[in-house]
């Protein structure tokens, strides 16, 4: 098959994938009265749909010349660490009972709004997915919450407030992790049983801290509660099924997922983007994660994500720089010098038919260990 379209079009559910249907009221019992608010909508309302239009917002976008882009990848990193201390500190108020002012919290995700339409590559670009276990929560509420932004945008959500909301939503998700034991939320090992329940408390729990707060849009806030909630009802807090779970929620899950497969944790390592991809690649067939939003992902990252590298079949060793829609397996890369610095020079390869990806790369070349076998064509 020509493309992770015809992939994903292609493959139906296994039913491995699927979780047994139970209950929604009860994996967890405690309620706050956002979430007894919103249970009752979902039961009782239709949420919102998809764009009609998303599988068709695939094109490249706004782009800037390569010199532009690496002067403003270096304002948006610093805007990116601003954001992570200012985010911790607001965080830690919260949790701390402070009835904070949130509204705040759509200025930490307003720049990056403005950055996506300047660039749709500079938010991936500066995501850090190398934060140390203190920084982790804050980072990674960080690094969901641009992934999230950037593909909501691609799939057709062009009103600010729209992407405003999944950005917020995204960011908050996991504040409530910090009310989990430390001995569980940092454990460097698997959890048990009773462990994971506590940790699938952790939505309601982000709730009871952002309820308190009238600067939080509606939207933004179901967000944040369903995040982890899956298509084929294995998710949490509640085990939703596609149809109760806002679509913007769905954008979440996916860019959640990724972050935190890419990223270190005390009991696990992190695995390489492109393995990442292939992760969500597989849950989308099994059932678990949304197709479209998935698709959108594809088009957006690209196989190869934006950000790492790759081996070519010219023996260049290079790093991607850009997606090319639905070319999923031939992005815009900048070849390295023999010192593993950047060139100045871009290879579009959806126009180059006589290049291909040969390798992912697990890191930077200097790191990496020696060639393997080929993975280009594995997907």
């Amino acid at each position: 098959m020509d493309t992770v379209d015809d992939w994903l079009d292609a493959t139906t559910p296994s039913a491995r994938g699927i979780a047994p249907i139970a209950p929604t009221s009860d994996r967890v019992g405690t309620k706050t009265p956002v979430t007894r608010q919103f249970d009752r909508m979902i039961e009782t309302q239709r949420l919102p749909t998809l764009p009609e239009d998303h599988r068709h917002r695939t094109g490249p976008g706004s782009r800037l010349m390569l010199s532009d882009l690496r002067h403003e990848v270096k304002q948006t990193a610093d805007c990116y660490r601003a954001t992570v201390d200012r985010y911790r500190d607001l965080a830690e108020q919260a949790v701390r009972g402070s009835i904070i002012n949130l509204n705040g919290a759509t200025q930490l995700v307003g720049p990056f709004v403005d950055m996506i339409r300047m660039d749709p590559a500079l938010s991936l670009l500066a995501i850090d997915l190398k934060s140390d276990r203190d920084e982790y929560l804050f980072a990674h509420g960080l690094n969901a919450a641009l992934l999230s932004m950037t593909v909501a945008h691609s799939m057709g959500y062009q009103q600010r407030h729209d992407v405003v909301d999944v950005g917020v939503g995204a960011l908050f998700q996991d504040i409530g992790m910090l009310r989990v034991p430390a001995e569980i939320r940092l454990a460097p090992r698997s959890i048990t049983s009773d462990e994971r329940m506590v940790i699938e408390q952790h939505p309601i729990n982000s709730m009871d801290i952002l309820e308190r707060s009238s600067a939080l849009s509606q939207t933004a806030l179901l967000v944040a509660y369903q995040a982890h909630e899956r298509n084929d009802r294995s998710g949490y807090p509640r085990r939703r099924q596609e149809r109760s779970i806002h679509p913007l929620a769905r954008v979440v899950n996916v860019a959640d997922t990724y972050a935190a497969l890419t990223c270190p944790r005390p009991h696990r390592p992190a695995i390489s983007p492109y393995q990442a991809v292939k992760t969500l690649l597989h849950a989308a067939s099994d059932g678990q994660l949304d197709r479209n939003v998935v698709r959108a992902f594809l088009n957006c990252v690209c196989l190869f994500p934006i950000g790492s590298y790759v081996e070519l079949s010219d023996g260049l060793i290079a790093r991607v720089l850009r997606n090319n829609g639905s070319a999923h397996t031939r992005p815009v890369v900048v070849p390295l010098n023999a010192d593993g610095s950047e060139t100045d020079i871009e290879l579009d390869l959806k126009k180059l038919a006589s290049i291909q990806v040969v390798r992912a790369l697990d890191d930077h070349p200097r790191h990496d260990p020696p060639a393997g076998p080929d993975t280009g064509g594995s997907a």
